[in-house]
């Protein structure tokens, strides 16, 4: 009896099923179809150079939530790994959540210092946004958390109904506090809400303990050791890609005036579409990944859809441009209409490389893993550090050479091990 029920156990852990599957993306597509509806609602609600505030904030917060979205990925693999040992594995995620929160902790503080510091060349209404960038921040951590753990113990489902949830409130308390006049502020208080909101229905209804998701005990972080090539290399290149995505945002802040800023913002909105369709298959892609051999087809499959959903996209774009930002942005965003297709080759590009990204360290190829993040680094470095005039046109460029270096790198690593096998 103990026997069956230990087998069937890792088996759920491991994997999905076809009604699972499909089930989990549906969810993970209407939160990210709630994620994306946030931005061009807010881009008609506020001007072009409050947007441009609103969608600098999401990035810089983006960049505090990829430190878990890291995390997600650490501990979906661990769970494969460990699949056999339940108390050995919860000890571990634990451990690592600790580990997380504190490095989020610090980060987030950090990154509030700097903006009240240099806040004035950026050109913001309100420092007040920063503060709530702090408190949307924190709660990330929980919500972050709370899904890689649903995910991690094979309960799909339940993590793409929280994700929807979250999803939903926040973009519905964003509206309502930008029509009670907060604007800026208003915008990422909603993330904040939303996301809290998630976690407090999942805790009531029994799917999450509070306890676990806020852990500050490190006394057993030693247990961790073992496990430091698969933390160390997966969080820092994981991190490191993922960033590469919204560089070009916060560039634009920095080196356009507000209104530019903002009307960037609106294009960028509609490019970073890429980045909400291959995101679901993500999450699905590393337990299959994880498995080595067994999943490759699977592996495969969710690999060749995201590829076709990026050029979908890029065909959209090309053919109806000045319609789809009428559409969905407004058209005080058609002035910058000609970098609306660079950009989304760009995104969609570093999109499926930091897929691949994920694939290398859920197989366990941490060299790999290394020097394919390195290669799609140093072109968005290079441009940062050492050309004059910086502008947005350059830093798509670096992005798009970033993602096609990515790409071709693991494509390389693709057919060395078909020949090898």
């Amino acid at each position: 009896m103990n026997n069956k029920t230990q087998s069937s156990k890792p088996e759920s852990a491991q994997s999905l099923t076809i009604k699972d599957s499909i089930i989990f993306y549906g969810l993970s597509m209407a939160a990210s179809l709630f994620n994306f509806l946030y931005y061009p609602v807010m881009a008609r609600m506020v001007p072009a150079n409050i947007y441009g505030e609103i969608q600098f904030l999401v990035a810089l917060l983006f960049q505090v939530s990829t430190i878990f979205m890291a995390l997600n990925v650490i501990t979906i693999i661990l769970s494969v790994k460990y699949c056999h040992s339940s108390d050995l594995l919860k000890n571990k995620i634990t451990m690592l959540s600790t580990l997380f929160n504190i490095i989020t902790f610090i980060s987030t503080i950090s990154l509030i210092v700097i903006l009240f510091l240099g806040g004035n060349s950026l050109h913001f209404n309100s420092p007040i946004s920063f503060i709530m960038l702090g408190v949307a921040a924190v709660s990330t951590v929980p919500f972050t958390i709370g899904i890689g753990k649903l995910q991690g113990q094979g309960k799909y489902i339940e993590a793409g109904v929280m994700n929807m949830v979250g999803s939903f409130i926040k973009f519905a308390a964003s509206i309502l506090f930008v029509i009670l006049g907060l604007k800026t502020p208003g915008a990422i208080l909603g993330i904040a809400v939303g996301q809290l909101s998630a976690v407090a229905i999942a805790i009531i209804l029994g799917k999450l303990v509070f306890s676990e998701l806020f852990s500050l005990n490190i006394s057993n972080i030693n247990m961790l050791k073992i496990d430091k090539k698969l933390i160390l290399s997966t969080g820092i290149c994981v991190l490191i890609v993922n960033l590469l995505s919204v560089v070009d945002t916060i560039v634009a802040k920095t080196v356009l005036s507000p209104r530019d800023a903002g009307i960037y913002a609106g294009i960028a909105t509609l490019a970073k579409i890429a980045l909400y369709v291959v995101s679901p298959l993500m999450w699905m892609i590393i337990p299959a990944a994880a498995t080595l051999d067994k999943q490759h087809s699977q592996v495969k499959k969710i690999f060749i859809v995201a590829l076709a959903l990026c050029l979908m996209l890029t065909i959209g774009y090309i053919t109806f441009t000045d319609l789809t930002i009428n559409f969905i942005i407004g058209e005080k965003f058609i002035e910058m209409e000609n970098l609306l297709v660079y950009a989304t080759i760009a995104m969609s590009l570093l999109a499926l490389s930091s897929m691949s990204n994920i694939i290398l360290a859920a197989r366990g190829k941490y060299k790999n893993l290394i020097i394919q993040t390195v290669i799609m680094t140093t072109p968005v470095i290079i441009t940062l550090l050492f050309i004059d005039n910086l502008n947005v046109y350059l830093i798509l460029t670096a992005q798009l050479i970033s993602g096609a270096l990515g790409m071709i790198y693991y494509y390389i690593v693709y057919l060395f091990k078909r020949k090898q096998s």
